[in-house]
């Protein structure tokens, strides 16, 4: 499927989700906030495409397809256009990579 960029309502704008990530000297990932009550969003569609856009965590439509999801979110919700500070980044969310957390410690099974 595709978005169609004449049929998305003029209330709506199209974003694709992305996080914020710490840049540090050795390369390590910092994770932000675990709960937080809003969320970064890259406008795909429209005279807005390209910028990032803070807004409410569930606001808005969420609609998946073969190999995207995006997120319908009426205008009237965002709250500002934001850029990243010079050491973070904005990755979307579907390429952060969480490793599987593994054992350490413990019995060795004895």
């Amino acid at each position: 499927m595709k978005i169609n960029d004449e049929t998305i309502n003029l209330g709506y704008v199209a974003v694709e989700r992305h996080q914020v990530q710490k840049n540090t000297l050795g390369g390590l990932y910092i994770p932000g906030e675990s709960v937080n009550q809003y969320a970064i969003g890259k406008v795909t569609h429209g005279e807005k495409k390209g910028m990032f856009c803070l807004f409410p965590v569930y606001s808005g439509v969420k609609v998946e397809t073969k190999f995207q999801t995006i997120h319908l979110i009426p205008i009237n919700d965002i709250i500002a256009f934001v850029e990243p500070d010079d050491d973070e980044t904005f990755i979307a969310l579907n390429e952060v990579k969480v490793r599987p957390a593994e054992w350490i410690g413990g019995n060795s099974g004895k």
